[in-house]
């Protein structure tokens, strides 16, 4: 999730600089709206800010101003379309629910979301749900919809299973293809233990290393030399001979979203190298605003265990030997 929100908030602020999206009445604004619905999180959090244009103020001043960035008066709502059900969000300070915002153009205290329990909402894959943005007088302004995407299900690798990173033959991860989910990331999370080998009393402490193996995946398997696992590895560790290591296991994940935000990134890609305009193009599913309203949903394998010959290989093998892997 994290991938996607960032790419597309980076955005959205160049849309909101851009003249297409400079609005010259007074106190004219458009909302900013990003988020997804998903079965497989606990938690529903939806991101809405404004943009507008002020003749005495740049675009980067405002992104700093709280005010000025978030709306104080305004309700959050998601219908579910199939039952007419409303479910109101409350606002909340994303830095306080562990999403804190990165440092940038944007002011990142405080960094209000609108939330909801998953819970607290019925969420069933394959129906259709509504967002709605409602002023101070209950009146909407901006509003989407979504279909929601069902959870995949991973094929290839499999919980506790032995999986083989070869310097022969390519490694692949796979899973079961999902309607309305057709864009995916795949990530890798590495569980390892490391000692400080300078004196016989320390012990192994843990240690997690995250691989981004691939983005924006139009398919559902994903095909990769196995040697760059052993690059990533080289890349992130310290080859110290006073540091002895354990290969644990590891969790894959596959993270896939709806066609919206396929249809954004196929749309800005479009527009980018050297025969481009220079100028971002305008996407958007959310009626009256920018941005986008989605669906996503994250697969996982965990316990991975890596194959006898990939851990001979970790261990004795030219590359990694000097990261003393027992």
């Amino acid at each position: 999730m994290r991938y996607f929100i960032t790419v597309i908030v980076v955005t959205a602020f160049a849309l909101s600089c851009n003249n297409d999206f400079n609005l010259i009445a007074d106190k004219e604004e458009i909302p900013v709206v990003f988020g997804f619905l998903s079965e497989s999180d606990t938690a529903q959090y939806i991101r809405v800010e404004r943009a507008f244009r002020d003749e005495s103020t740049s675009a980067f001043e405002l992104a700093l101003i709280p005010d000025s960035l978030y709306y104080n008066d305004i309700t959050v709502v998601i219908t579910d379309l199939e039952t007419n059900t409303d479910y109101n969000l409350q606002r909340v300070d994303g830095n306080l629910e562990g999403y804190v915002r990165d440092e940038g153009v944007f002011a990142t205290m405080p960094n209000y979301l609108y939330k909801i329990k998953s819970e607290d909402i019925e969420l069933v894959h394959g129906r259709s749900y509504r967002l709605s943005l409602l002023d101070a007088n209950d009146q909407e302004f901006a509003s989407s919809q979504t279909v929601l995407g069902q959870i995949p299900q991973m094929l290839n690798p499999e919980d506790e299973d032995d999986y083989a990173f070869s310097f022969t033959s390519p490694s692949l991860v796979k899973w079961r293809e999902r309607e309305d989910l057709v864009i995916y990331d795949v990530n890798f999370y590495f569980n390892i233990k490391e000692r400080d080998n300078s004196s016989p009393t320390n012990e192994f402490v843990d240690k997690t290393l995250t691989w981004n193996l691939a983005k924006n995946v139009e398919n559902f398997k994903y095909e990769f030399s196995g040697i760059n696992f052993y690059n990533f590895l080289l890349a992130e560790l310290d080859n110290s001979e006073f540091i002895d290591r354990r290969f644990v296991d590891f969790e894959a994940e596959v993270t896939g979203a709806g066609p919206e935000l396929r249809d954004y990134l196929n749309v800005i890609q479009a527009n980018t190298g050297i025969t481009s305009s220079g100028e971002l193009p305008t996407f958007s599913n959310i009626e009256n605003g920018v941005g986008v309203f989605s669906t996503r949903s994250t697969a996982t394998a965990v316990e991975v265990k890596l194959s006898q010959k990939t851990l001979d290989s970790l261990v004795n093998g030219g590359l990694t030997a000097p990261l003393n892997f027992q």
